[in-house]
């Protein structure tokens, strides 16, 4: 039998809190997870780990692919007094078979 969308309840309902999110599961279950004073996106960062993790997709370090929360810096910051821009880069897999993407030029004919 084909289920509809109103016989599927909610798997995690997250509640904004006064001091960061509370994340209830579908079994009654209270998960906290705390604001960090004057770090607005490890707020995000932890919240979105603990998601992660409640819904069991965090894979270990021996997969072939998991789920990566990264910061990246704003398109529009200026850095200030005591920053640096740092580039960093991620791997992901490809197949073998697959060929790498082509290097073509815009206006480059082949």
């Amino acid at each position: 039998m084909e289920e509809t969308k109103k016989d599927q309840s909610p798997i995690l309902k997250i509640f904004l809190a006064q001091n960061g999110y509370i994340i209830e599961d579908g079994n009654g279950g209270l998960t906290v997870v705390e604001e960090k004073e004057y770090d607005p996106c490890a707020t995000g960062e932890s919240l979105l780990l603990k998601l992660i993790e409640l819904l069991g997709l965090q894979g270990n370090r021996h997969d072939q692919e998991r789920i990566a929360i990264i910061r990246v810096m704003g398109d529009k910051h200026e850095l200030g007094p005591g920053e640096r821009a740092v580039k960093k880069q991620y791997l992901a897999v490809s197949k073998v078979s697959e060929k790498p993407p082509s290097k073509k030029r815009v206006g480059e004919d082949r």
